[in-house]
Formats: C-alpha cells, structure tokens, sequence
C-alpha cells in the first residue's frame, strides 16, 4: 500500500492543479493531505513506526513537518524504509535521484507521473522509477543520456581526450546502473575499455552502444 503526505495545498504543480482523482486508487493508496492532518500523523509514527507497517510505498513532501523535529523524522524514515519505497519529493531536487530505496524529485515530476505509477501498481508492474520518468521508466533515460551526449560530441575538440571520471559525472553514467540490469549496463560499454582518458572515437562508440539498447527496450 502507498501513503502521500503532502502539506501544501496550492502546490504549483500539485494535486489540486492536475486534478488527480484519487478515489480510483483507493484500494492501494492513503492520502493524507495538508499540515494538520499530516503532523498528527507523523506525530504518531514518530512515537510508534509500527503506524507505518502496512505501507510499502511512502511518498512525502522534503519541508513537511515541523522544522524543529523534521531532521529526526527523515532519519528515522529512512532507517525504516529500508526494506519500503521512500519517494521525498521538492523543489531543491532539480534532478532525480536514487539511492538504495529511497527516491529524491521534484513536484513537477512526481505528478505528472502519478497516476502512471498508480495504475501500474494496481497491476502488480510498477516501478518508483515511473514516478521520474514516466511508463517509460527504463527507456526516458537512455534517450536522455544519448541526447546529452550527442552534445557533448558535437562540441568537442576531435584531437582532445576528456577526463574520464569528469565525463562520467557530466552524464551521469552510474544512474543508469541502479537502473537497469547488470548485463544490460555492461553492454554500454561493450568495445570499450575506459582508462584514465576518453577520445571522441571511444565516446561515438558509447552512443553506438546506448542506440543499441534504446532499439532493444523499445522492442521490448
């Protein structure tokens, strides 16, 4: 079952502005919503986070809570999430972020996504990756990887080598391996063997790789 605490009514972005009908999912969804109700509930895990068995999904807004108490309960949160599925969602999130279980976005991300991971999990195929990247969730990243790197070979110098370890943080290359599984992200690299540079020839080579799988998932 899935919580979503959310304090803030006029979210830009939010609930009432998407108009999610929230009913269709009652079966495996708890709202809680707006400051009060939110507080008195997170009141009560604090003292008893058995409140929070019977979720397996918990999806909660980063400045929630009082400010004095929230570095406690995103601490004990996350200690008790480590067999759940913590979703924290906020504007200081600019990129999505995964980190063992536990899923950092920002608002815009999580509802317009929303309802696609609610329908999925209703039919046992959800993924909380859906919340950043839509059905879609292990293909939008690929697409998004090959797109910045195909920039990144368009403006680069062809007698130049790029620093390894900075090229990979630029495209953010170890997301892709909480992703997908470990031959699939293996085959990114098929030909290839990164040392301490990388040429033009051997980056061409990653987005021959990353195409190669694209085709594959979308003929999945």
């Amino acid at each position: 079952m899935i919580l979503l605490l959310e304090n803030k009514r006029d979210r830009i972005g939010g609930i009432e502005e998407r108009g999610i009908d929230f009913s269709k999912y009652n079966k495996n969804l708890e709202v809680i919503l707006y400051n009060e109700k939110c507080n008195d509930m997170l009141d009560k895990f604090l003292k008893d986070n058995n409140q929070f068995d019977k979720y397996d999904t918990i999806i909660i807004h980063e400045s929630i809570y009082h400010d004095n108490k929230r570095d406690e309960l995103f601490k004990v949160l996350k200690k008790f999430c480590i067999d759940k599925k913590l979703i924290i969602f906020s504007g200081n999130h600019s990129q999505s972020s995964l980190s063992n279980n536990t899923l950092t976005l920002t608002p815009k991300k999580l509802y317009e996504n929303l309802e696609t991971f609610l329908k999925e999990y209703d039919n046992d195929n959800s993924n909380i990756l859906m919340l950043s990247y839509g059905k879609d969730w292990d293909l939008n990243p690929l697409l998004n990887t090959l797109e910045e790197l195909n920039i990144f070979i368009e403006n680069f110098d062809e007698d130049e080598e790029s620093d390894f370890d900075e090229f990979e943080d630029d495209l953010d290359l170890l997301a892709l391996k909480k992703i997908f599984k470990d031959e699939e992200y293996q085959s990114l690299y098929k030909n290839l063997d990164f040392e301490d540079e990388v040429s033009l020839e051997e980056m061409k080579i990653l987005a021959c790789n990353i195409k190669t799988l694209i085709k594959e998932k979308a003929n999945d």
